[in-house]
Formats: C-alpha cells, structure tokens, sequence
C-alpha cells in the first residue's frame, strides 16, 4: 500500500467516516476496487501513483 492509500484507509477502517463500513479490494465486474462502501452504489474512484 502507498503512503497516501495507508493515510486513506486509516480514517476509512472502523467506520470513523460517518459510520459507514469500508472493504478493502473489493471485485466489480471485471475491476478490483481498492476501497469498497456498500451503502453509496458508488465506489468512489482513488487513484495512486
């Protein structure tokens, strides 16, 4: 993981934001989302170096 994606994941784990649970690595269709949030339809899109 890089820097930025350990800074992310530390206030992501835990649902510190606004409650909501996060996965890592999670398989849509045919990509692999780095962090993945059930309840919004939409991963949000990071994209790292």
């Amino acid at each position: 993981m890089t820097d930025a994606e350990m800074l992310l994941w530390s206030k992501l784990r835990g649902k510190q934001l606004n409650g909501f649970q996060f996965y890592r690595q999670k398989i849509i269709d045919n990509y692999i989302a780095d962090f993945y949030c059930p309840i919004p339809l939409n991963p949000p899109l990071i994209k790292g170096d």
